[in-house]
């Protein structure tokens, strides 16, 4: 991450992280995950619950941008097909 951020270089980082961001200001590994992520001029784009069941919501599914001047969508698409939503990103980088 430093390395592309030295560069000035482009990238999303994305996942399946297994670490719930709705917990970063409760429990202190998660709020210093995100510290290091936005510390490197990354910012999550998706912020709702990606998993849902009877008795929790997590925001487990994780995408990441570093250039938050592109234009770019990102969103959450509810399914029952798994047990977590979809999630993407769609960026236009302009040339």
């Amino acid at each position: 991450m430093t390395n592309i951020q030295l560069e000035n270089k482009s990238c999303v980082i994305l996942g399946d992280m297994n670490i719930d961001l709705l917990k970063c200001y409760t429990h202190s590994k998660t709020n210093e995950y995100l510290d290091t992520i936005i510390t490197h001029g990354y910012f999550p784009v998706i912020t709702k619950p990606t998993r849902i069941c009877s008795s929790a919501a997590t925001l487990i599914d994780h995408i990441y941008i570093n250039d938050i001047s592109s234009t770019h969508h990102s969103g959450i698409i509810i399914t029952d097909v798994t047990d977590h939503f979809g999630t993407f990103l769609i960026t236009q980088n302009q040339i």
